[in-house]
């Protein structure tokens, strides 16, 4: 093993070679006393929700949003899951319209337990690379064609705005959008923890994959997939919640106004507030731009 590709509060992830076939892989190690440490927080946070729940001075359901965490903490902590979870979505999605440039990762058949799971490796940066970039060779990289790596460019990116940049956060966008979108809406099975560090920009081999950047935007869209990592936390919404979430969806985008009309089918999710006659949050949603609508 080497050191970890990342960490957090309950496991690390490394990569190792299988000794049977040579083939890298990605080892994701839950923490020594995570389990404990995670159940024994989440009964303080149960206690101080039940606290200020009685005080009255904060008006929101604290309590189940707890118990709802602690729910979720108890399927992530049990990595057999997350390796079906992978399998699942993978079987569901992969290879149909809206994921061609998707990848996830596989879980490696009898190297799962409950603290351990063995997959497939995915070799690529994180979106949070984008932030941490400083100074400027993204002209020399490009220079460089087909034998630059995804590695190499991220490492480049300038902090000042590049019309070529703005292109290929554009697609990662458009990409995440209708994937998520099919997962939520058709598929009612869905990655519920999409934060940049969960998705990689993994090259395709034997494409050159950066050369197009020198011509955006005359050629084709650009040469990289999206790695979906962490598959811990995913969640489910039957027939009828998809109904009831696309009408929102669509009375946001045809209601001219007519917030109440909006306001509606939010509640209609099983929102509860206390008034539901005042429409004066809800409105703002149909303020939202959509993405790629200039100001």
């Amino acid at each position: 093993m080497t050191s970890p590709l990342g960490s957090a509060s309950i496991a690390q992830v490394h990569t190792a070679i299988l000794k049977s076939n040579k083939q890298p892989v990605a080892l994701k190690l839950q923490n020594p006393r995570a389990e404990e440490l995670m159940q024994l927080d989440l009964e303080c946070l149960k206690a101080i929700a039940g606290f200020l729940q009685k005080t009255g001075d904060i008006r929101f359901d604290l309590r189940n949003a707890v118990i709802e965490l602690k729910r979720q903490i108890a399927d992530e902590l049990d990595f057999r899951k997350e390796a079906n979870a992978m399998s699942e979505a993978s079987s569901k999605y992969l290879n149909k319209p809206g994921s061609g440039n998707i990848r996830i990762p596989q879980p490696i058949a009898g190297l799962v337990t409950r603290r351990l799971v063995t997959m497939t490796l995915l070799d690529g940066v994180p979106l949070t690379s984008f932030d941490k970039n400083e100074g400027s060779k993204l002209d020399s990289i490009l220079a460089q064609g087909a034998t630059a790596t995804a590695a190499d460019l991220l490492q480049a990116l300038p902090k000042n705005h590049d019309p070529r940049m703005e292109y290929v956060g554009r697609e990662i966008v458009d990409r995440m959008t209708k994937f998520w979108g099919m997962m939520v809406m058709q598929g009612g099975f869905f990655h519920a923890d999409p934060h940049p560090g969960n998705i990689l920009l993994v090259e395709k081999k034997h494409t050159g994959w950066w050369r197009w950047l020198n011509w955006v935007p005359c050629l084709p869209p650009p040469g990289f997939d999206l790695g979906v990592i962490d598959w811990g936390q995913v969640k489910r919404i039957d027939d009828d919640m998809r109904e009831r979430l696309a009408k929102l969806l669509i009375s946001i985008r045809n209601s001219d106004g007519q917030h109440p009309e909006i306001a509606t089918h939010f509640l209609n999710l099983g929102i509860k507030v206390l008034n539901g006659a005042n429409y004066h949050s809800v409105k703002y949603l149909r303020g939202t731009r959509r993405v790629g609508e200039r100001p």
